[in-house]
This record gives C-alpha cells, structure tokens and sequence, in this order.
C-alpha cells in the first residue's frame, strides 16, 4: 500500500476567520510589513487599517523608537521567509526595547494557514485571486461588514461620550438646580 503525499490547502473558513482578526485587532493597532507591496496586498484584501512599513531607509531601532511616540501596540506581520522571520525577531528585540508591545499571533496563524502555498505578504492577494477567488469575495465582504459595524459602533462611543459630556457641564455650570417636575407626574417626597 502507498501513501501519497498530499498537499493540505487552506481552508476557507480558516482564511476569512484570520482576516476578520486582523482587521478587528488592527482597528487600534497598526500593522507593521516589510513594503508597499505588502501594504497593498493587504489593502487589496480589504484590510482598512494604519499600515507601516519597515523599509523607510532608517535603522530599525529608530523605525521602533519613532513608532513608540504615537504607539503602545502593533502586529506584527513580516513575510515569514528566512529573511522575514529574520526582521520579526529584530523587530521584536527593538519594540521591546522602546516599550512597544508587540502581538505575532496572527503572523504565526497566517504563516501556518498558507506556508504551502504563500512565502510573503505581497502574494496572499494574488493566491487567493488565482486560486481562492470565492474566499477573495467573501473576506473582503465580511470585512466591509465589520469596517460599517466598527464605525457604527465608534460613532455610538462618541455620542455617549459627548452627551456624558455635556451632562458634566450643565452640573458644572448650574450645580445646584433641580430637574423641574413634568406636569402628570407627582414629586414623591423622602
């Protein structure tokens, strides 16, 4: 009896499910890649996140250091060939080193996921275009559905904020008044 050797390919629930986590945990993080090209890839995918890439011509500890003034978090997400893995492990050393918190939980998720069939950020996009076209349409999809609850959420943070706000106000403001009481209603006394 033989025993082929068989090719495991990634699973479609698998991809949209790691999409959809990148987006929700990079909603308040960025996203740190090698270059443009992986900040596009991700872009075509429907990634609508703060994007930063490595490759801006500054020595990594200063890319980490620059990143620290604005940050407290980033995923990371380098290519996960040799040299990629390479820069993840720098990068880690030097976010850490400027108190930057660092999250390659969904690196390492991806890297399993595609490792057959993808070496690179930059080539999930045309992988997923060539061979995955239904998981292409559904990730960006489910990701437009997410970004308009994300937002819609947001918005509903800021109004309450705001109107909390504006309560703190009038009480500032006016300290000692009470609410008048609405006529058909009875003032219930303590």
């Amino acid at each position: 009896m033989r025993i082929e050797n068989q090719m495991c390919h990634p699973d479609h629930e698998d991809l949209v499910a790691i999409f959809i986590e990148l987006q929700e945990h990079s909603w308040d993080h960025p996203i740190i890649v090698e270059g443009i090209r992986d900040t596009e890839s991700l872009n075509g995918l429907g990634i609508r996140s703060e994007i930063l890439h490595i490759n801006q011509g500054v020595p990594l500890i200063e890319f980490c250091a620059r990143i620290s003034r604005s940050h407290s978090k980033v995923i990371l997400l380098t290519d996960w060939d040799p040299k990629g893995n390479y820069l993840c492990k720098i990068l880690k050393r030097d976010l850490k080193a400027c108190d930057v918190q660092f999250d390659i939980r969904i690196r390492d998720r991806i890297t399993t996921i595609l490792r057959n069939d993808v070496k690179d950020v930059q080539g999930i996009l045309p992988f997923l275009d060539h061979q995955h076209p239904g998981t292409l349409e559904t990730i960006r999809n489910e990701l437009a559905d997410l970004r308009r609850t994300m937002i819609m959420t947001t918005e509903e943070r800021n109004i309450d904020t705001n109107h909390d706000r504006e309560n703190e106000t009038h009480d500032e403001l006016y300290p000692n008044t009470v609410d008048p009481i609405v006529p058909g209603t009875q003032e219930v006394g303590i």
